[in-house]
């Protein structure tokens, strides 16, 4: 990445030139270097491992009791190689957590929902088995855990 000062002397106005070209700058570089300073919006374990909360409907149809399938969070493995998620924790804001089951594997490219309602987990669906809603509606923050408690990713970003 090239930078280019550009410095016009017009009637004392050198000083406030230099100062906003300097700040720009200054700004090009950190933006440049940003990831190296940990500034890239996505966790560097969820970045390593490829596994992000993909996308969530925090709001289940009304009668919200009658609809908690519809209330869900997607898990997606955007990584080459398969990611054994069995103690990895889902989150709210109000410290509902959702723990994997022993032996859920997920695929390179797969994605799976958690479901806040009850019903039989397969690959591509595992249930809360909650017999209330999960997910504020007004907006929640889901947050991915590993095995040992580490963030992996949050939603939304």
């Amino acid at each position: 990445m090239e930078y280019q000062l550009v410095v016009i002397i017009h009637r004392g106005e050198v000083r406030m030139r230099l100062r906003i070209y300097g700040t720009l700058i200054l700004l090009a570089a950190l933006l440049s270097a940003g990831p190296a300073f940990g500034l890239d919006s996505s966790s560097e374990d969820s970045a390593e491992l490829g596994v992000q909360i993909q996308q969530a409907n925090f709001i289940a149809p009304s009668p919200e009791r009658d609809n908690l399938v519809e209330e869900w969070v997607e898990i997606a493995n955007l990584g080459q190689e398969e990611i054994a998620l069995d103690g990895w924790t889902l989150g709210d804001e109000q410290n509902h957590i959702y723990t994997f089951p022993d032996g859920f594997f997920l695929p390179p490219g797969a994605s799976v929902k958690i479901r806040s309602g009850k019903g039989q987990d397969g690959a591509a669906d595992l249930y809360w088995n909650s017999s209330m809603p999960i997910w504020n509606n007004s907006g929640d923050i889901a947050t991915l855990r590993d095995a040992s408690g580490e963030l992996v990713d949050r939603f939304p970003r």
